[in-house]
């Protein structure tokens, strides 16, 4: 039986199959796997939430990765209807709870947990969009011989200043 160790109290879960062939199960692109609140089955009956990461899935399962209080990685095969998608601000709740306290103020700083820059809370998509855009801005001030910082001081001073 599989054990871990969370916030001091130790599980024995299920370490069950996919539940389906290799076929048929998909895979998260590496480092882009979903960050997931997962209710794991226990061995003994009931479950245990814990924040992990979404590897893979097929029809009925999700495979969840996640470290216990050693920093060993554990793996588990969960029905899907155990598994939700967390916000960047649970998930920085979360890291920040677990964190050694030395290490917080080098992370977080002045910041509350929870409370993240906003590019943060961007999609890597709105993020693109974003980027695509400031960049064709700069590009057609460029044609036009004005660059964007260029802009808001180019009108001449008010008589009698400067």
């Amino acid at each position: 039986m599989a054990s871990f160790t969370l916030d001091g109290q130790t599980y024995e879960y299920l370490r069950s199959a996919a539940g389906h062939s290799a076929e048929e199960t998909k895979s998260w692109e590496y480092g882009n796997y979903p960050r997931v609140m997962a209710r794991v089955p226990l061995a003994a009956g009931g479950t245990v939430d814990v924040y992990a990461s979404a590897e893979r899935w097929n029809a009925s399962n999700v495979l969840v990765s996640w470290t216990d209080d050693d920093d060993h990685k554990h793996w588990a095969w969960v029905p899907a209807g155990n598994v939700r998608r967390v916000t960047e601000s649970e998930w920085d709740i979360e890291e920040y709870r677990r964190c050694p306290e030395k290490l917080c103020a080098i992370k977080w700083g002045n910041r509350l947990p929870g409370f993240l820059p906003e590019e943060t809370l961007l999609t890597p998509a709105t993020r693109m969009k974003q980027i695509h855009l400031a960049a064709r801005n700069v590009i057609s001030g460029a044609l036009n011989g004005v660059l964007p910082w260029q802009r808001r001081y180019s009108s001449p001073l008010p008589q009698g200043q400067g």
